[in-house]
Parts: structure tokens; sequence; C-alpha cells
């Protein structure tokens, strides 16, 4: 084939390829503008923190709003005295407002289709609901893991001062490793709040967010149980304080809920409505993504699974089951 038609071809194809991963991007972008999918990604951290939850709402709404009230949300952090902490050490859980210009990988998945000269990424930036929800999305979640983020570093300088000051000492004074400290709680914010680290992923992460939905928030789900045994022991108890206050407070609302004849709780893991509240024919997910592992490592645990619908047990295929 002459080197001029094979161009052409190859020129073709990805434009096609391209245009459909923007296809897909923009249907998750139009979905995430309307089921507050901020509070899903930062549900392992609201109930052990939730003045930094209620400020961000507060946020949040303001910045759907006005562009201009989101804008200066974001320089106050960029201004803030640890940001250049942030930035030196290539922490990555805060999410960029304006997607133009930033690399593919570090855009908001939920709206990554913005940002482009493409047609349908370009239809996309004229729905007001599109643009709109998507400052609120990342403002809010901003907000509440910079709070996060700046307590915990001032609490680590507080202990760099004690042990300084002879009033920490033996092997908590002797493991003790500052960096190490924040680096660690920064990765965690990142994974519990689906800014999961990509390595070798990042070239071919919008492809994969077509399909996927959201790839870094998947990656960040899988990875949460890591924290929970860190080396740093800042974090790990951290790790424990949240988790443990989200999977507590969720489970005795719902059970409470359940006792109280408000809804039914499916309390078999097998079973794909595990731990939803079932309520006049409507499912309710509040585990924000985490749901939905249990229960296929369940099943790939005992070979099982069990109908949402019928309840009756059978037999489960591995690989169609990891797949799905």
């Amino acid at each position: 084939m002459p080197l001029e038609h094979r161009n052409m071809l190859v020129s073709a194809l990805r434009e096609a390829g391209l245009n459909a991963i923007d296809a897909g991007n923009f249907m998750r972008a139009n979905l995430a503008s309307f089921d507050m999918s901020w509070w899903r990604q930062q549900a392992p951290f609201i109930l052990n923190n939730k003045r930094d939850f209620i400020a961000a709402n507060i946020a949040s709404w303001k910045a759907l709003w006005s562009r201009g009230f989101a804008q200066a949300a974001e320089q106050r952090i960029k201004q803030s005295r640890y940001y250049q902490l942030y930035a030196e050490a290539g922490y990555d859980f805060l999410r960029p407002l304006e997607q133009k210009g930033v690399p593919l990988w570090r855009r908001e998945e939920q709206f990554m289709v913005l940002g482009s000269d493409r047609p349908i990424p370009k239809l996309a930036e004229k729905l007001p609901w599109v643009r709109l929800s998507q400052r609120a999305f990342v403002t809010g979640t901003n907000e509440m893991n910079w709070r996060m983020f700046t307590r915990f570093v001032d609490k680590m300088y507080k202990v760099n001062e004690r042990i300084a000051m002879g009033k920490i000492t033996g092997k908590q004074a002797a493991d003790w490793n500052m960096k190490r400290s924040i680096d660690s709680f920064a990765r965690m914010i990142g994974d519990l709040t689906g800014r999961g680290e990509l390595g070798p992923l990042k070239a071919i992460s919008p492809g994969l967010n077509a399909g996927f939905f959201s790839l870094r928030t998947n990656l960040g789900r899988i990875l949460t149980p890591r924290h929970l045994f860190a080396a740093d022991p800042y974090t790990r108890k951290e790790a424990w304080k949240n988790l443990l206050a989200f999977v507590g407070g969720v489970t005795g609302v719902m059970l409470l809920g359940e006792q109280l004849g408000l809804w039914d709780v499916e309390k078999d893991p097998r079973n794909s409505d595990f731990m939803k509240i079932r309520a006049g024919g409507k499912r309710f997910d509040p585990w924000g993504g985490y749901q939905q592992y249990v229960t296929v490592i369940s099943r790939l645990t005992t070979g099982e699974g069990v109908s949402a619908t019928t309840g009756q047990e059978y037999p489960i295929q591995p690989f169609q089951t990891a797949g799905r």
C-alpha cells in the first residue's frame, strides 16, 4: 500500500477510535451530572470528618452557581501554606478545575470528555448541567481533601516538635519519618477518594475510562485495604478510624431502618443486593463502589452466586464473574 494511502487509513481509524472513546465519556459525563457522585467518591471519609464534609458541601453548592467562586476556591488551595509541599511531592488527590492543558490522566475521570477540540467534547462543554456539576464535583472533593490533608500535616509538625523537645522517645521517636507519614497519608486520600495511582496505565487511561466508567476510582477501591496495614503508624490509625466509622455507621443505619420496618437489607454477600437498601422495588447502594468487590470476592471464594430476584443459588463461572 502506498505510504500516502496508509497514512490516510491510519488517520481515519485513529479518528474513529477517538470518537468512540469520546462517546463513552460523553455518556459518563451526563450521568455524573445527576447522581451527586462526589459524595460517592468521598464516602469512606464522610462520617469521620463531618465538619470537613459540611464545609465541602457549602463550597460545592456555591461553585455550582458561580464559576468565579470555584476558581477562587482552587486559588485559595494553591496559595495555602502546604500547597508547595503537595506540588513538589507529586501528590495527586486534588482534581483540576479546568481540564484544558491538563494531562489526560490527571483530569477528573467523571468529566474527562471536557477539554478537547473534537466535536463530541465541544458539544459537552455547551451543556450547562455538565459544566455546572463538574465545578461542584471538583470544588467539593478538593475542599474536603485539602482540609483533611492540612490537618494531618499540622499534626505531623506537632509530633516532630514533641520529638525534638524529647517529649516523645523510644521506638516511636526512633522510627519517626515525617515525609513518609505525609506521603502515606496523601496516598490514602487518593485511594479512598477515587484518585488511585495509574502507573503504566496513564497513557491509555482515556480509552479505559470509556469502558470502565472510572479507572482510578476502581483502582482506589481495590487498593483501599492496604492502608489498614500501612507501614506508617499514623496513616494506619487514620485508615482504621475512617473505615470503621464508614462501615459501622452505614451498617448501623441500615440495620436500624430494617428493624423499624422502613426497608429490607440483604445479608448474603453472594447476592448482588448484599447490604443494599431495598424499598418499594428500588435499590439504594450507600457504599460508594465497595459493595461490588465484596460480592465478587464472595462469589469467587464460594463458587456460587445468589439471584437478587429469586433468591436461588447457582454455580458461577470464575472468569465470567471476574470479567463482569
